[in-house]
């Protein structure tokens, strides 16, 4: 296994699945991994080290950072750390509903009126 500054998850299988750690599209990115105050806190140093190299701005502040299966407390103390906001989900990203059971029909109902 190899060290890196931001550790991502692995989805599906433990040992066979595959890494995880963004998503990014033209002016909006997502970051998985694991729960941790270094691991956030070098994510906000990574962003810094792009910010420096690439010269476009990241604006913590619009930032959020959400906990799945953690205290909404924790959420909170982290976010504050890293000079973001704390939320919770489902959220929407590129349109799509995040942190819903998409198998309820309901819910795609939901989604589509947004």
């Amino acid at each position: 296994m190899c060290n890196s500054a931001f550790k991502g998850i692995r989805v599906g299988n433990n040992q066979c699945g595959e890494l995880v750690s963004h998503c990014i599209s033209v002016d909006d990115a997502i970051f998985v991994g694991e729960w941790d105050d270094t691991n956030a806190l070098n994510l906000v140093t990574l962003l810094g080290c792009f910010f420096a190299v690439s010269g476009l701005i990241i604006n913590l502040r619009k930032s959020n950072l959400f906990g799945i299966g953690v205290h909404e407390r924790e959420v909170a103390r982290l976010s504050g750390i890293m000079g973001c906001s704390n939320a919770s989900l489902p959220f929407h990203f590129l349109g799509l509903p995040v942190g819903l059971n998409m198998s309820k029909a309901a819910n795609w109902v939901r989604s589509l009126q947004k």
